[in-house]
């Protein structure tokens, strides 16, 4: 779980729209997600908008290319939010 100040916490708790929740849930308990995390696990057909969507709340994120399954690169917006 992600160590995070209580008030920062409390904001990030509080969004209640389903995709940037499923996104700061997962953050919050794991570190990060993936594109691929999103598209399998969450069944997102466009990850990077769930990604976007949580941006677009003021929340800003991170994001460190890294390699999928297969090898190919992909995004992996990260835990740190810079708030």
């Amino acid at each position: 779980m992600v160590k995070l100040p209580k008030r920062i916490r409390n904001r990030l708790e509080a969004v209640s729209a389903k995709r940037p929740r499923t996104v700061i849930r997962h953050i919050l308990k794991h570190g990060s997600i993936t594109t691929q995390e999103l598209s399998e696990v969450y069944g997102y057909e466009h990850p990077p908008r769930a990604i976007r969507d949580v941006r677009e709340l003021g929340i800003p994120i991170v994001t460190a290319k890294t390699k999928d399954k297969s090898g190919k690169s992909s995004a992996s917006p990260n835990s740190y939010f810079l708030i």
